[in-house]
């Protein structure tokens, strides 16, 4: 009788799904940005050592934020109907402060208060 095996398999990442429906990058498919040196089959390591991937990617993003970026931009400028904003002064809330009853005991009554400050 053979046993019923599973066969292993290396975990791979959950990637969650985008809940944003109405996102702009959604409606034009992009997936955001990913550097040049990701699709490589290896990495190299003097790149790692010398941090040349740190000086790649900030190179390639700022192109990607030049390219993606300004485009929305000028879209959002471009419309002719303007937004009214309501300024509203906000007063500071008073802090209300506890009063607490002053405490008169029977067996101290008689005795004189060194302090004339009440509580």
């Amino acid at each position: 009788m053979k046993k019923n095996q599973i066969k292993w398999t290396p975990a791979t990442p959950v990637r969650r799904t985008d809940c944003i429906i109405s996102s702009k990058a959604r409606e034009n498919n992009e997936i955001g940005f990913i550097p040049s040196y990701e699709k490589e089959p290896t990495e190299n390591m003097y790149f790692i050592l010398s941090h040349e991937y740190f000086r790649i990617w900030l190179k390639e993003r700022s192109q990607y934020e030049l390219d993606t970026y300004s485009k929305l931009e000028v879209e959002a400028g471009g419309s002719d109907i303007k937004r009214r904003y309501v300024q509203r002064y906000i007063r500071p809330r008073p802090v209300l402060v506890k009063q607490l009853p002053s405490i008169k005991l029977q067996r101290f009554a008689q005795i004189a208060a060194k302090v004339d400050a009440k509580r």
